[in-house]
């Protein structure tokens, strides 16, 4: 199994404090099955600053520790990427990292407190330049709660949603719960993430 939105990597963002902890996450990651995780830290200029040189980085060197652990685990460098920063051009001058080496799928992420408007024109952008736009979390915008129906046109239009398996466990509440398994048994979701990152502060 392949998680793709993990905050795996020490010292990013809201990532594990110390590479102990990355491993021990690591450790748990292997048990559940995971063979290879594509590490997302935040982007968002002001907030998450995150250059993709320091992501590649932390992700070789943690390679490296895993494999003196012995911990049969394939990182990634990746990234979750505000849509307000989410340029079409940064990805493919590779200012911003997709979610595979082939830059033909992102992870973005919206505002927490609404849904931005004109989503179908970015969306649009991205796909008719051969990049599948990957919604993170999508069952915990309280806007896509409220209406179901824009998240459903979008994965007509041809995006894909992730969906964090502590949402599936009523970790963020009933409502995002059900929203979650609403979206597994409607098939509006490609894949369930089983390492969430932590709250933010």
């Amino acid at each position: 199994m392949i998680d793709i939105h993990c905050h795996i990597l020490p010292g990013l963002d809201d990532g594990p404090d110390s590479e102990e902890e990355s491993l021990d996450m690591a450790r748990l990651a292997v048990e559940d099955g995971i063979t290879d995780i594509v590490c997302t830290p935040h982007h968002l200029p002001g907030i998450y600053p995150t250059r993709p040189e320091t992501i590649i980085s932390a992700v070789q060197s943690l390679q490296k520790s895993l494999h003196a652990a012995e911990i049969p685990l394939s990182i990634n460098p990746g990234m979750e990427i505000h849509v307000s920063a989410a340029v079409l051009e940064d990805l493919r001058s590779g200012k911003l990292l997709g979610l595979s080496s082939w830059k033909n799928a992102v992870l973005l992420e919206f505002p927490h407190q609404f849904v931005p408007p004109n989503m179908d024109t970015l969306f649009w952008s991205f796909l008719s330049a051969g990049i599948r736009p990957v919604l993170a979390h999508g069952e915990r915008y309280p806007g896509l709660l409220s209406d179901h129906a824009a998240l459903e046109g979008w994965v007509h239009m041809g995006i894909v949603t992730q969906v964090t398996a502590s949402s599936l466990l009523g970790r963020f509440g009933s409502e995002v719960e059900d929203f979650a398994w609403q979206l597994i048994e409607s098939r509006l979701d490609l894949e369930i993430t089983p390492n969430p990152p932590r709250e933010k502060p």
